[in-house]
């Protein structure tokens, strides 16, 4: 039920108003789900190394799972997320920020990361295989994309118009653009199997256009500890996102 919602090509969010609002207001929500967040970052650790770099960082709500990490590096196209993070980080002396839309503009790295996180980022961009190849063409040698999806066109619906998603991917077509830009799927797993209904109640049979902050934050408190337990035991067959890792 709990989405990140950024925008579209050919800026990484979306350029109207309303959706724009919609993404800073989601992102604001998707700090508090403080379960949820940590189930995330405890799902993607052990693909997640030493130099990592952020695409699409937001508040930094997944970002503060790794401050152990030596180097991270945020990108965000809102200069309010980036601002929120330089403060909210501003201790930590190996995190640096960048307010970029890395399709339309250079961005001065200064170290190469071995690892590429991107959450709930990719189906805002119309064209994803570009935003895919810029990955691989930052990574170091060996390094890892870690890339979280939503899964299932099925259950596209209004929640995802209005945030303005291109799509929902089938593990195919997300595996075959993984490897399209030159990188090796070594892991492609479904994350958040009572999220597929979920966002298919919301988004799709309710035709709802806006979060339901209190049934998510219903869900985080008492569905997430069990659910993400149980998912660590055994992956479900389907789910409401895609965790999908590409290796160089």
């Amino acid at each position: 039920m709990i989405d990140r919602l950024m925008g579209k090509r050919p800026r990484l969010v979306a350029s109207h108003e309303d959706s724009r609002a919609m993404v800073t207001e989601s992102l604001e929500f998707l700090a508090s789900v403080k379960n949820y967040n940590h189930w995330m970052a405890r799902t993607l650790a052990p693909f997640v190394g030493e130099r990592v770099l952020e695409l699409g960082c937001g508040t930094g709500n997944v970002l503060e799972f790794f401050l152990l990490r030596e180097r991270l590096f945020g990108i965000d196209l809102d200069p309010n997320m980036v601002d929120y993070c330089r403060e909210r980080f501003r201790a930590h002396t190996n995190c640096r920020f960048a307010c970029a839309d890395v399709l339309a503009e250079e961005v001065a790295l200064d170290f190469t990361p071995d690892t590429v996180v991107s959450l709930n980022v990719l189906e805002h961009v119309e064209d994803d295989r570009s935003l895919l190849r810029w990955k691989f063409e930052r990574l170091d040698r060996g390094g890892r994309l870690v890339a979280l999806v939503p899964a299932h066109p099925a259950i596209y619906g209004e929640l995802d118009a209005a945030a303005g998603h291109h799509r929902r991917y089938t593990k195919s077509e997300l595996v075959a653009k993984v490897e399209g830009a030159g990188l090796r799927v070594t892991q492609c797993f479904y994350f958040n199997a009572v999220g597929f209904f979920g966002w298919g109640l919301n988004a799709r049979l309710l035709r709802r256009r806006e979060l339901p902050t209190q049934q998510a934050l219903f869900y985080d408190n008492h569905v997430v500890p069990l659910q993400s337990w149980l998912e660590g035991i055994v992956r479900p067959p389907f789910g409401q996102s895609l965790i999908v890792v590409g290796q160089k």
